[in-house]
């Protein structure tokens, strides 16, 4: 898919290109690289904002994932490198490079991790949902009797070259028809069951002609369609969040920090990055080197406020790729947290790990950002609440770390926030 743009001005504009690029009908791979990929070419404007723009359409569509795979056109010859965990991290911290994952609990012992088309895709029924009075009530409400109409200008030049101006205003007339066939395909981006779907669009369209009339539906058809999309979609999300504290208030999934391979996650000890014409001027970073080049303004900002905290013990950048650290909370999608930092007492011992999602100013209150607020914000109930697990094997190091919070830092607070944490 080939994507081409002017001079892209806002974040809206970008994540619509994107969303674009994505959201095509039974797309396959062809197994030709070139045509597998999707392009995004702009006349003009700063080559960092742009790809901050492509990175924030991903993040809005729910595709944190592929932000790492986000590549410059010219970086094909680009050299990477390996980098490992600076030895005297390595050596001395290696108990606290364990994080977070909520866990699934079976008969109070048997324990897997939480997986949302297991534990919660699954759960989800639409099969008794019904269109309620309180929702038709609202929907014929906001059904418009007036008539939409169109306006023409026509500017002409008669024998003696002067100009005249001619109106003509028409009456634009609804397109009539009751697609159910379209109905149905909305309706299965949400219940994801066609035959579900399929019933429900009957039990619906039959609802409806009988409340407003044939002729208002359709009237009205996009309108309403696009309405009752919405009324699933949001009782998706309260089904989602529904069952996922449902596990969580009876003791079926638990908040835990494991050295178990198989259940938990461990900071990686060694990544590839993109060797950097910019210096690394960081001094408490993790890993021996850093991605200077692919950071955003705000990620800058962060950076270095957490690099010359006093109390800083060591941070470091948590990319968005699949090997790198995710929360699985009640959507689909994974959370990337940005940051993950770790706060010393005294003159080198570690005191908290923190885990930090920074949001730009332009995403602040967005529901996007609202949820991932809303699980970080749970998690540190957790811990707080003494609810957090520690669990491991034999290691030669002592206890695995269970002291760790997590936070939404926003844009124009960064300093505030960060600075409170950890002085």
């Amino acid at each position: 898919m080939l994507g081409i743009i002017p001079n892209v001005g806002s974040n809206t504009g970008m994540t619509q290109l994107v969303g674009r690029i994505l959201r095509q009908h039974n797309v396959k791979k062809t197994g030709i690289k070139e045509m597998d990929e999707s392009y995004v070419y702009y006349v003009k404007g700063n080559t960092r904002e742009m790809l901050e723009r492509v990175s924030a359409g991903f993040k809005n569509e729910g595709l944190e994932d592929l932000i790492g795979k986000v590549r410059l056109g010219d970086d094909k010859g680009s050299k990477t490198k390996k980098v490992r965990i600076k030895k005297e991290y390595a050596d001395k911290y290696a108990n606290i490079f364990y994080l977070p994952v909520w866990m699934m609990l079976k008969n109070g012992k048997e324990k897997r991790r939480f997986n949302y088309a297991q534990n919660i895709k699954a759960c989800l029924d639409f099969s008794q949902l019904s269109l309620t009075d309180e929702f038709l009530k609202s929907l014929e409400a906001s059904l418009s009797n007036e008539n939409r109409e169109r306006t023409a200008f026509a500017i002409t030049l008669d024998d003696k070259s002067k100009v005249i101006h001619k109106t003509e205003t028409a009456t634009v007339d609804a397109e009539k028809g009751i697609n159910q066939g379209y109905v149905t395909r909305r309706f299965s981006e949400i219940v994801e069951n066609p035959f579900l779907a399929k019933k429900l669009t009957d039990n619906y369209l039959r609802a409806l002609e009988d409340r407003i009339g044939n002729e208002k539906l359709q009237k009205h058809f996009g309108f309403i369609t696009a309405e009752i999309v919405k009324c699933l979609d949001n009782e998706k999300k309260r089904q989602e969040e529904q069952i996922f504290l449902s596990y969580l208030n009876n003791n079926k999934l638990m908040l835990t920090i494991t050295n178990n391979e198989a259940l938990g996650y461990k900071i990686l000890e060694a990544d590839d990055i993109t060797v950097s014409r910019l210096p690394n001027t960081y001094s408490n970073y993790l890993f021996e080197d850093v991605e200077v080049e692919t950071m955003n303004r705000l990620e800058q900002k962060v950076e270095q406020i957490l690099d010359n905290q006093e109390k800083i013990l060591w941070w470091f950048r948590n990319k968005a790729s699949k090997k790198r650290y995710a929360i699985q909370g009640w959507k689909e999608y994974k959370i990337h947290p940005d940051f993950i930092a770790a706060k010393r007492k005294g003159k080198d011992e570690f005191e908290i790990l923190y885990i930090i999602e920074s949001k730009g100013e332009h995403l602040v209150g967005n529901p996007d950002t609202q949820y991932k607020k809303s699980i970080l914000e749970l998690m540190t109930r957790q811990r707080k609440a003494g609810k957090i697990y520690a669990e491991q094997t034999e290691l030669p190091f002592g206890k695995v770390n269970e002291a760790v919070e997590l936070y939404l830092v926003e844009e124009g607070k960064e300093e505030a926030e960060l600075r409170r944490l950890m002085k």
